[in-house]
């Protein structure tokens, strides 16, 4: 057993590793709190919606396009292709 003055000093040591250990913490919530912000204010500029409903609209062309080709296009292996059912379809026919 220790003297007062032992555990005083121990208590006052863990309690010092306990305030090093929050300030560790809201250092890293800090950062993870200026990255969100950059985030955030990159994706509500203007230029960045621009662009990502440029490349959606991309993607979609580019898929309506395959599509339109594919079905006006009968593969050499099927010689009549038929168009897959949609999901709501699917699901009740089980």
């Amino acid at each position: 057993m220790g003297t007062i003055a032992d555990d005083l000093a121990a208590l006052l040591g863990g309690m010092l590793k306990v305030a090093e250990g929050a300030a560790e913490v809201e250092q890293a919530a800090d950062r993870g709190l200026a990255r969100a912000a950059a985030v955030a204010g990159h994706l509500a500029r203007r230029e960045t919606h621009d662009r990502i409903v440029e490349a959606g609209l991309g993607a979609l062309f580019r898929g309506v396009l395959e599509e339109a080709e594919a079905a006006s296009s009968p593969s050499p292996s099927s010689p009549s292709r038929s168009c897959p059912s949609p999901p709501s379809a699917r699901k009740h026919a089980r």
